[in-house]
């Protein structure tokens, strides 16, 4: 069995604010280490940036693979499931960190998740340069903790991000909406929160919460924008995600079923079945 099939195979486990970010004044962490052996396949509560400092190796990313060399800087939001994969001869050094959603300002979100798409780029020696000191930055404020160390370290994770978010390859808009209104933010808004926590349990009153807006409301204007019931997008998010791994992965169908949110078996096997014409089981095989 090959170390990539092995870690698609691994039960993924999920990490929780509580065990990594709690009782923190800044909920944020940074790690420098080196990857000789693949890590298990995961996700996570909070958001995470890598940033490669030496190796090569794959990025498992919610069933499909990146290559990962020196410079490659990406982020993970709460929705996705990964694994990294470094080469037998080549491990991988690498910074992470992790940070909960609250540390990103309303401005900041808006900036990274206007469109969507991961975020990922190849940097040039120059960038490499720069966002390495950002990360030894980081990495003395936390160990240090001086004076304004939160403010310092804050400043730095969105000197990162904004590099990231300049120079990533990302997929076209699909939030755009026709015309604009003043409910267009709040429904992108909405949108960029469901495409990040689709895999947990979610209400229509708990995002119309998030969005400003009344849950009657809301719930006629996210069916003018998108063409679908809050329900139905929530389910489709959850089915394609759960076609993705099916399609590349070996996780067992009912690790799959609950990973991608649903929280009946049988529901989702009709779910899968009416929107692609064949069992969750026959299209792994």
């Amino acid at each position: 069995m090959t170390r990539g099939r092995q870690a698609q195979r691994s039960i993924p486990r999920r990490l929780s604010n509580e065990e990594y970010l709690s009782q923190r004044l800044l909920p944020v962490r940074i790690y420098h280490q080196v990857a000789h052996e693949p890590t298990s396949v995961h996700w996570h509560e909070f958001y995470e940036v890598h940033f490669i400092l030496a190796g090569r190796g794959t990025h498992l990313l919610n069933g499909t693979t990146h290559q990962l060399v020196p410079g490659t800087l990406f982020l993970l939001t709460p929705a996705d499931f990964h694994a990294l994969i470094p080469q037998p001869d080549q491990p991988l050094e690498l910074f992470n960190v992790i940070f909960a959603e609250e540390v990103l300002s309303p401005e900041m979100r808006q900036l990274l998740f206007s469109t969507p798409g991961e975020l990922n780029m190849q940097t040039g020696e120059a960038a490499r340069l720069v966002l390495e000191r950002e990360f030894r930055c980081l990495r003395t404020e936390a160990e240090e903790q001086r004076i304004g160390y939160q403010l310092v370290m804050r400043g730095a994770l969105e000197r990162i991000l904004l590099i990231l978010r300049r120079n990533a390859v990302s997929t076209p808009s699909s939030f755009a909406l026709p015309g604009e209104s003043a409910t267009s933010l709040p429904i992108r808004q909405a949108l960029v929160y469901l495409q990040h926590h689709f895999r947990e349990p979610l209400s229509l009153m708990e995002v119309a919460r998030h969005a400003g807006l009344s849950p009657h409301y809301f719930s006629e204007c996210f069916h003018k924008a998108t063409g679908q019931t809050f329900q139905r997008y929530v389910q489709d998010l959850r089915v394609r995600f759960a076609h993705t791994l099916l399609g590349v992965s070996q996780l067992p169908v009912t690790v799959i079923c609950s990973s991608a949110g649903f929280t009946s078996l049988a529901h989702f096997e009709r779910v899968f079945k009416r929107r692609f014409g064949v069992s969750p089981r026959a299209y792994q095989q």
